[in-house]
């Protein structure tokens, strides 16, 4: 094979090498805006080489960094255009624009940083235990048509630096997944610099091992859960890590009800080593991006100081109670008490009731479905013992290592 090796600067509009390209020890290219560079064989970086490129470089093979410096230097464009091209070698690898016209698949060998835009097309872009950044904070910067990054291994993930207010999308997924997509959409509370990784595993928390971007290590056993949880999704789980964090961040799951009916978001507590509930908002009839396979649920929870970066959907374990959202103690003997139907089951149950202001109402501990309103204390009294009309809230503690049940009840007397 041909090696074309080059230690000078090079000024030209059109440059073509039919073989493999060597940067040589020290040496660069240096390609201005309206150049273009057409390789049809690799690029190999030897040490200290680097291309400094404001222009377009389109490459059949792969692109090797072993120069211990980013290899690619200014806000050009390269290109991909051969079969399932590798990006690798010894170093991490900057580019300006990254795109990819013709493959299938790429395959990442190590972390890449992107400054501009990440276009995939149709391609299936593989990190294998690495990442890709996109520094650029345009909700944009990432463009793809039927192509998504594919983070396989823990430690993996697709990194986006967000500063905006608007949706930031990172199109992962898995090519052995039914509609491909398991997309995450973000946005900030606040126009402040956030960054957050992002990786789709497809398979079971349980047996995924190695470390996560927070450190966390596999696998996550999905029996170890809080009593509260039914079943956790063994199908495919979320990394989502905070890197950098300053305002709180809206995280939003593009699912498809073909998963399965899942009613709860969990994470992964390693220092109880079990999942446990976080709050979340379910959407059933979400219509998602075209572009991401029309999702058709979304699941949505705000992080402010996440702890975990491992999430997944779970089933809530259905409790046999009915608990009233309102009642009426006005004397006519119909509704007069607050009354939780199977109550009885929960003999160590603790119900506690507090006004709009917080204060403590009323408690019990058991809770005999007898309050009607009554207060003992002086600051809440109304009309002798009796408290006013209005909304309260209440905590049912069920014991036997239950979440408790929390809501509110409507109070009148009329």
């Amino acid at each position: 094979m041909k090696i074309i090796i080059l230690c000078i600067s090079y000024f030209l509009s059109l440059h073509v090498v039919h073989a493999q390209l060597f940067v040589s020890s020290g040496g660069f290219f240096n390609y201005q805006v309206g150049d273009t560079l057409y390789v049809g064989g690799d690029i190999l970086f030897g040490p200290g080489g680097y291309i400094n490129n404001d222009g377009i470089i389109i490459v059949e093979g792969d692109w090797i960094n072993n120069s211990g410096t980013p290899g690619h230097v200014g806000n050009g464009t390269v290109i991909f255009v051969g079969s399932n091209p590798i990006i690798g070698g010894n170093t991490e690898s900057n580019f300006g624009t990254l795109k990819f016209d013709d493959p299938t698949e790429a395959t990442l060998e190590n972390n890449i940083h992107i400054s501009n835009t990440l276009v995939l097309n149709n391609t299936m872009l593989t990190t294998n235990d690495h990442t890709v950044h996109v520094q650029n904070t345009d909700l944009s910067a990432i463009t793809w048509e039927n192509g998504f990054v594919n983070t396989n291994n823990l430690g993996s993930g697709l990194i986006r630096t967000m500063s905006k207010l608007g949706q930031y999308y990172y199109p992962v997924g898995s090519e052995n997944i039914s509609m491909t997509y398991r997309a995450v959409m973000m946005s900030l509370q606040e126009a402040d610099t956030n960054i957050y990784a992002v990786r789709f595993a497809h398979v079971d928390p349980t047996f995924d091992y190695g470390m996560s971007i927070q450190g966390l290590i596999g696998g996550f056993d999905i029996s170890n859960k809080d009593p509260s949880i039914k079943t956790i999704c063994s199908d495919y789980y979320f990394n989502i890590s905070k890197i950098e964090q300053r305002s709180a961040v809206d995280i939003n799951l593009l699912i498809q009800d073909i998963d399965g009916e899942y009613d709860e978001l969990v994470y992964y507590n390693s220092n109880g080593g079990k999942w446990e509930t976080t709050p979340s908002v379910w959407d059933y009839n979400y219509s998602g991006p075209s572009s991401l396979s029309n999702p058709n649920q979304r699941v949505q929870s705000q992080l402010e100081n996440n702890v975990s970066d491992i999430y997944a959907l779970a089933q809530k374990n259905q409790l046999d109670l009915d608990v009233p959202n309102g009642f009426s103690p006005n004397g006519d003997g119909v509704n007069e008490f607050f009354e939780v139907i199977g109550l009885d089951d929960y003999p160590q149950n603790t119900l506690s009731i507090y006004n709009r202001w917080g204060d403590l109402v009323y408690t019990a501990t058991p809770y005999m479905n007898d309050w009607y309103g009554q207060s003992p204390d002086a600051k809440v009294k109304f009309s002798g013992h009796e408290v006013v009309e209005g909304t309260y809230f209440f905590i049912l503690e069920l014991g036997n290592d239950k979440e408790p049940i929390r809501g509110s009840v409507e109070l009148r007397k009329d």
